[in-house]
């Protein structure tokens, strides 16, 4: 999430359960998707249905009815998982209580971060929004905020990287890249009009990072990123809105995060599960986060909140902003499994 919670619901006030199909280039198309809870869907991402053993093979060409899981707590207990999103606390707004149980699987866990989520501000703002992130996952995996800073080394490029010094296996990649401004996603005036959605579509050549650390072509992109998911070899790969056309109701820069992960995943043939999260739709949706999970949720989000001056910090100062109906859902749109990813239990 890059802007305030308020203009996110001004922008989007579509009410909608179902979404459509789309081709590589995201143009819509006739197929039908459904909009569904993380509880039917992952329930074949993490392998535990409801006799909660063995492999199985699984066709992306299929539409299979899938067995609710009622606690999302048996989730992730099985595989090594690679969140990638736009800006810092999309995967706490839009991936979690999915996220909380990965990192309480005790596996190993990666989020990549594409943009800086700077908003067009000074870099005060920005390294805030980072040192909220690392504040939320320490927070999720219960040790001190202590994290050892290191550089990722891919296709000559230097990104920076940290990981939980109580708990290494828990790691963060801050790509910097610039935000691309909400709604219009074409970027901002301190930023030279770069964008995510820009360098997806062929009308930017290149984006730099904010604090000039890297920089990509659209292709270069699509491969480091596909390269990550090779270095880190994980089995679940979470991803935002892949599903939906620019344009639809949700941040420019979550689309086309998606849209370059998905692009990486398809070079990346270990066996995953390659899954799609909901954005700012999901607030006019139904609440499916409720109890235990919605604590862990709003906790992690309300500790990241006391670094971004655009977000909150409790149940109170959320009430009455997007922030308080994002934090009690979750909603998956698609899933691409690869290969057979065994029960490791």
């Amino acid at each position: 999430m890059s802007r305030s919670g308020e203009e996110a619901v001004r922008r989007d006030e579509t009410r909608y359960v179902t979404v459509t199909g789309r081709s590589d280039d995201n143009e819509v198309e006739s197929k039908d998707r459904r909009l569904v809870s993380p509880r039917r869907i992952l329930a074949r991402a993490s392998a535990r249905v409801a006799t909660l053993g063995g492999s199985r093979s699984r066709s992306s060409n299929k539409k299979t009815k899938l067995t609710v899981i009622e606690h999302p707590s048996h989730h992730f207990a099985i595989a090594d998982s690679m969140y990638v999103v736009a800006h810092p606390d999309d995967s706490l707004l839009f991936q979690s209580p999915s996220l909380v149980h990965s990192i309480e699987s005790k596996r190993d866990v990666v989020t990549v971060h594409l943009s800086a989520g700077d908003n067009g501000l000074d870099e005060g703002y920005w390294l805030g929004r980072e040192a909220g992130i690392k504040a939320a996952y320490a927070r999720m995996a219960q040790v001190d905020n202590d994290w050892t800073s290191s550089t990722l080394a891919i296709r000559g490029h230097r990104i920076h990287t940290v990981s939980l010094t109580a708990r290494t296996n828990v790691g963060v990649v801050f790509m910097r890249l610039p935000d691309g401004g909400f709604p219009e996603g074409t970027g901002t005036v301190q930023c030279g009009g770069q964008s995510l959605m820009l360098l997806w579509q062929g009308k930017k050549a290149t984006i730099s990072a904010v604090d000039r650390s890297a920089s990509y072509d659209r292709q270069d992109l699509i491969d480091t990123l596909s390269a990550m998911m090779h270095q880190f070899q994980p089995q679940f790969i979470a991803v935002q809105d892949y599903v939906h056309a620019f344009g639809h109701g949700d941040h420019m820069d979550h689309y086309a995060a998606a849209n370059f992960s998905r692009a990486a995943h398809k070079s990346y043939e270990s066996p995953h599960d390659f899954v799609g999260f909901a954005g700012y739709q999901t607030a006019s949706l139904e609440v499916n986060v409720s109890g235990a999970p919605l604590a862990m949720k709003q906790e992690a989000f309300y500790t990241y909140g006391g670094f971004d001056s655009l977000a909150c910090t409790s149940a109170d100062s959320c009430s009455g902003t997007p922030y308080a109906q994002w934090l009690q859902r979750e909603y998956v749109v698609g899933s691409e499994p690869v290969g057979v990813v065994a029960n490791a239990d």
